[in-house]
């Protein structure tokens, strides 16, 4: 039986738009976004483009049911700006990664010297980014059925 493989992407989260982190009083700027996860089967993958001129580093936190905070999240990653936005900083998480489905929150924070904290809470520094966040399964084409199955697919390194 001949099979090919192929990973199909359903979008959760994602446009064209572009956020922007302006100074609203808080002690650091952070910004949270929701997604949805539909099946414990599917992995999930983010991208994110970062649009900054200074080079600085970002905080990517992940939790489960509630939105997570600076100290509290099941999963983080740091990213910097140094691709200046051309190419997005990518996250493949695993299915058993992941606890069940429903509503998981994607923290965003960029993390700031003193002299860059000024900048923002003065209004002389923005902070600039794309998301995308989107589901994948495994599947491949059965030729016997002449669909495309989710079964035997395994994951190689």
């Amino acid at each position: 039986m001949n099979r090919t493989a192929n990973l199909l992407p359903r979008y959760v989260f994602g446009s064209q738009e572009i956020f922007h982190l302006s100074y609203n009083s808080s002690r650091h700027p952070f910004q949270v976004h929701k997604f949805n996860r539909t099946s414990t089967k599917f992995a999930v993958k983010i991208e994110v483009y970062v649009f900054e001129t200074k080079h600085l580093e970002w905080k990517l936190l992940l939790d489960f049911g509630r939105r997570p905070t600076l100290e509290r999240f099941q999963l983080a990653w740091s990213v910097d700006n140094a691709t200046g936005g051309k190419t997005p900083h990518s996250f493949f998480i695993l299915p058993n990664k992941l606890p069940g489905t429903g509503e998981f929150y994607l923290g965003i924070a960029p993390l700031l010297t003193k002299q860059l904290l000024e900048e923002w809470k003065n209004g002389t520094f923005n902070f600039s980014y794309a998301l995308v966040i989107y589901e994948t399964s495994c599947r491949h084409w059965d030729e016997m059925l002449s669909t495309w199955s989710v079964g035997q697919c395994k994951v190689i390194s």
